[in-house]
């Protein structure tokens, strides 16, 4: 992740005096507590993460390399902070997930993010 990209989210809005809409699409592997708190600063417009799996099993094949239960510790962590943007998930549709798309959609869904 840019050290700096926040940093550069607000420069945006400044720049722009808010006309700019800003926008991050990210896998939320390193939304830890410091970047979750300049994430709530940023002006930032919209957050998606893109995750493409329900179950941990199924991420292992389609994001190899990177910590399922990180991932969600993460993105709940963001939905009980105080950033105020809109915040959506992503799943793109391969041969390892599409069983899981339906009971992915209701999961975020029950968790207030589309």
């Amino acid at each position: 992740m840019d050290k700096d990209i926040f940093k550069r989210f607000r420069l945006i809005k400044k720049i722009s005096n808010g006309k700019i809409k800003t926008g991050l699409v990210t896998n939320g592997s390193l939304f830890v507590k410091e970047k979750i708190e300049e994430l709530e600063q940023s002006e930032l417009d919209e957050l998606i993460f893109s995750i493409d799996a329900l179950t941990e099993e199924t991420y292992k094949k389609v994001r190899q390399g990177l910590n399922f239960q990180v991932v969600i510790k993460n993105i709940k962590n963001i939905i009980d902070s105080n950033f105020n943007g809109h915040l959506a998930v992503k799943f793109v549709v391969q041969k390892d997930n599409m069983a899981e798309l339906e009971d992915f959609k209701k999961y975020w869904l029950n968790n207030n993010i589309p």
